[in-house]
């Protein structure tokens, strides 16, 4: 099982929907629309698919009376603060100082 929050789904299932979805992305769009196998695959409600999409780091909208999902990665930043690392023993800041032209 894999855990999303409060939801629990079968790695089985998990991979038969990411295979539907993949499928359903053919055409090379970024948005996918929702279609009742991916209900009844998870055996849930719209409302409950939704939250868990959600928490696979997918955005859900309505369009033309229709729900659709589009996957938006987590982008981290990655924040270095390189000031406190340096040692000032190490033998480039002794080659720092040199003036070669």
């Amino acid at each position: 099982f894999e855990k999303f929050d409060n939801f629990f789904v079968r790695i089985d299932i998990l991979e038969r929907l990411f295979i539907q979805i993949i499928n359903s992305n053919a055409e090379g769009k970024n948005e996918i629309m929702l279609v009742p196998e991916m209900l009844n695959l998870l055996g849930c409600s719209e409302d409950n698919f939704v939250k868990l999409i959600k928490t696979m780091n997918y955005k859900s909208y309505q369009k033309e009376n229709k729900l659709y999902f589009k996957y938006f990665p987590v982008k981290r930043k990655i924040f270095k603060n390189n000031k406190e690392n340096i040692n000032k023993d190490n033998p480039f800041n002794i080659l720092k100082e040199f003036n070669i032209k």
